[in-house]
């Protein structure tokens, strides 16, 4: 199977969430909100079927927000066999369509058929972006097809979505070998770990955490005859890790003491504050003292002109 072809430029049509859909009438985008509302209350795969008749009914199965998101319930609620019949009734799926599909695919044990539908994406000339290329790498790893996810990731990097070609290949090597430890191909996870450390391709903390995994479960005596190459690439990522551990624990170390002097300088302020009111109040109160003895000298003026009018 391959999948390495030119793709075209990102279709003329804006995926979900764009601003292109905001100028729809706003009765449509209220059936929308309710209708999206009810699918991600579903449950079961029961609870969906009535849902979609109802989508039909209203004509909202062109609306490519519901469509998504139902293609989503399905794929939670373990209906990928609804999902698909959904799918081939749309017109022009997307890239968000074709993910949301491939997720379901996946979590159902589907691998070489997610894999299918993303070459079918592809021959559809529906531009990929990270999310799908992630969900078909992990099909890849799952199904255990190294070639078909080296292919998928240099395609990605052809198409720019990969800025890092390092840490992809680290993603695509750990998808494999993390497939192989879900089914249960220990020895041959440890074996793909070798020959990643021999290409020189870096791991990290998920690849070994994979690759611990498979030791815990093949025993200690089976660890203890692993190759060196990679008793000591453990050894050191292990290493790795526990000094960003401690790093860790001195950026908390730090965060704690900054948030104590944060809490000191609050109180301080917090007293400084209180003295500022109480001279403030203080000032408040001379000042009212100050009016009301102007007040009585005025009153005392007037009167006294009042008694001696041809004095003053």
């Amino acid at each position: 199977m391959s999948c390495f072809m030119q793709v075209a430029a990102p279709p003329s049509y804006l995926p979900p969430n764009s601003s292109s859909y905001s100028n729809h009438h706003n009765s449509k985008s209220q059936y929308r909100k309710q209708t999206i509302s009810l699918l991600q209350k579903c449950r079961n795969a029961n609870q969906i079927a009535p849902i979609h008749a109802n989508i039909v009914k209203n004509g909202q199965e062109h609306d490519y927000f519901i469509v998504f998101e139902l293609l989503r319930v399905c794929s939670k609620c373990d209906a990928i066999d609804y999902a698909l019949k959904i799918f081939q009734k749309i017109q022009d799926p997307n890239v968000y369509h074709y993910t949301a599909l491939i997720d379901g695919l996946v979590l159902s044990g589907s691998y070489y058929h997610g894999i299918s539908m993303y070459v079918q994406m592809i021959g559809n000339f529906v531009y990929p972006d990270n999310f799908v290329i992630n969900s078909v790498l992990k099909a890849c790893g799952l199904e255990l097809d190294l070639r078909m996810g080296k292919e998928i990731h240099a395609q990605g990097l052809k198409l720019g979505l990969c800025s890092n070609r390092q840490a992809k290949d680290t993603v695509c090597w750990t998808a494999v070998i993390d497939g192989l430890v879900m089914n249960g191909k220990l020895s041959k996870a440890l074996e793909y770990f070798r020959q990643m450390q021999t290409e020189g391709v870096r791991a990290n903390e998920f690849t070994v955490v994979c690759v611990l995994s498979a030791c815990a479960q093949l025993g200690a005596l089976e660890l203890a005859s692993a190759p060196s190459v990679i008793a000591e690439s453990l050894f050191r990522y292990s290493i790795n890790i526990v000094e960003e551990l401690k790093l860790h624990d001195e950026k908390d170390k730090t965060i704690q003491e900054l948030s104590a002097e944060l809490h000191q300088t609050k109180q301080q302020l917090a007293k400084c504050q209180k003295q500022l009111d109480a001279v403030l109040n203080d000032v408040e109160l001379h000042v009212d003292h100050l009016t009301r003895s102007v007040q009585h000298i005025v009153q005392n003026v007037k009167e006294v002109g009042d008694e001696h009018p041809r004095q003053l």
